[in-house]
Protein backbone atom coordinates (compact mmCIF):
# COMPACT_ATOMS: atom_id res chain seq x y z
CA UNK A 1 0.00 0.00 0.00
CA UNK A 2 2.71 2.48 0.73
CA UNK A 3 4.23 1.38 -2.76
CA UNK A 4 0.74 2.91 -4.14
CA UNK A 5 1.38 6.14 -2.67
CA UNK A 6 4.80 6.55 -3.58
CA UNK A 7 3.87 5.80 -7.07
CA UNK A 8 0.57 7.95 -7.14
CA UNK A 9 2.74 10.74 -5.64
CA UNK A 10 5.90 10.30 -7.97
CA UNK A 11 3.22 10.82 -11.00
CA UNK A 12 1.61 13.90 -9.61
CA UNK A 13 5.01 15.37 -9.50
CA UNK A 14 5.56 14.38 -12.92
CA UNK A 15 2.36 15.75 -14.17
CA UNK A 16 2.83 18.81 -12.60
CA UNK A 17 6.53 19.13 -14.16
CA UNK A 18 5.49 18.65 -17.42
CA UNK A 19 2.95 21.25 -17.01
CA UNK A 20 5.44 23.45 -15.31
CA UNK A 21 7.75 23.17 -18.40
CA UNK A 22 5.14 23.24 -20.76
CA UNK A 23 3.68 26.94 -19.36
CA UNK A 24 7.50 27.97 -19.55
CA UNK A 25 7.72 27.15 -23.19
CA UNK A 26 4.19 28.86 -23.59
CA UNK A 27 5.73 31.91 -22.59
CA UNK A 28 9.02 31.79 -24.08
CA UNK A 29 7.47 31.49 -27.33
CA UNK A 30 5.15 34.02 -26.73
CA UNK A 31 7.83 36.75 -25.44
CA UNK A 32 10.04 35.27 -28.25
CA UNK A 33 7.28 36.81 -30.80
CA UNK A 34 6.48 39.74 -28.56
CA UNK A 35 10.38 40.57 -29.02
CA UNK A 36 11.18 39.55 -32.30
CA UNK A 37 13.21 41.95 -34.18
CA UNK A 38 11.56 41.59 -37.80
CA UNK A 39 8.30 42.90 -38.64
CA UNK A 40 4.76 41.60 -37.41
CA UNK A 41 3.67 40.35 -40.89
CA UNK A 42 6.90 38.36 -41.63
CA UNK A 43 6.46 36.66 -38.13
CA UNK A 44 2.48 35.87 -39.30
CA UNK A 45 3.41 35.01 -42.50
CA UNK A 46 6.76 32.50 -40.66
CA UNK A 47 4.01 31.01 -38.20
CA UNK A 48 1.34 30.62 -40.92
CA UNK A 49 4.13 28.37 -42.93
CA UNK A 50 4.68 26.60 -39.54
CA UNK A 51 1.11 25.47 -38.71
CA UNK A 52 0.77 24.35 -42.33
CA UNK A 53 4.26 22.17 -42.35
CA UNK A 54 2.56 20.74 -38.77
CA UNK A 55 -0.68 20.08 -39.84
CA UNK A 56 0.63 18.51 -43.29
CA UNK A 57 3.31 16.58 -40.92
CA UNK A 58 0.38 15.40 -38.15
CA UNK A 59 -1.98 14.42 -41.50
CA UNK A 60 0.73 12.04 -42.94
CA UNK A 61 1.15 10.66 -39.44
CA UNK A 62 -2.23 10.06 -38.98
CA UNK A 63 -2.94 8.18 -42.28
CA UNK A 64 0.39 5.91 -41.26
CA UNK A 65 -1.22 5.08 -38.10
CA UNK A 66 -4.73 4.48 -39.39
CA UNK A 67 -2.85 2.18 -42.41
CA UNK A 68 -0.85 0.77 -39.58
CA UNK A 69 -3.82 -0.29 -37.43
CA UNK A 70 -5.83 -0.93 -40.55
CA UNK A 71 -3.65 -3.14 -42.00
CA UNK A 72 -2.66 -4.73 -38.98
CA UNK A 73 -6.42 -5.96 -38.20
CA UNK A 74 -7.15 -7.31 -41.95
CA UNK A 75 -3.88 -9.42 -40.84
CA UNK A 76 -5.45 -10.43 -37.05
CA UNK A 77 -9.09 -11.07 -39.46
CA UNK A 78 -7.22 -13.02 -42.19
CA UNK A 79 -5.11 -14.89 -39.86
CA UNK A 80 -8.22 -15.74 -37.66
CA UNK A 81 -10.31 -16.61 -41.06
CA UNK A 82 -7.53 -19.10 -42.22
CA UNK A 83 -7.15 -20.94 -38.39
CA UNK A 84 -10.96 -21.21 -37.97
CA UNK A 85 -11.01 -22.80 -41.86
CA UNK A 86 -7.67 -25.10 -40.82
CA UNK A 87 -9.80 -26.14 -37.40
CA UNK A 88 -13.06 -27.19 -39.44
CA UNK A 89 -10.96 -29.09 -42.13
CA UNK A 90 -9.10 -30.75 -39.40
CA UNK A 91 -12.35 -31.17 -37.58
CA UNK A 92 -14.28 -32.54 -40.70
CA UNK A 93 -11.28 -35.02 -41.35
CA UNK A 94 -11.76 -36.29 -37.74
CA UNK A 95 -15.09 -36.88 -38.24
CA UNK A 96 -14.97 -38.75 -41.85
CA UNK A 97 -11.95 -40.73 -40.17
CA UNK A 98 -14.38 -41.80 -37.60
CA UNK A 99 -16.84 -42.70 -40.21
CA UNK A 100 -15.13 -44.64 -41.93
CA UNK A 101 -13.56 -46.69 -38.85
CA UNK A 102 -17.19 -47.51 -37.56
CA UNK A 103 -18.21 -48.59 -41.11
CA UNK A 104 -15.22 -51.34 -41.22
Amino acid sequence: MANEITHTDHGSKLSASISLFVAGAAAGAIAALLFAPQAGRETRRQLNEYGKRTSDTMNQWATAAYDLFTDHDKLNARSRQEEATKSNERHDLGTKSQMHAFAR
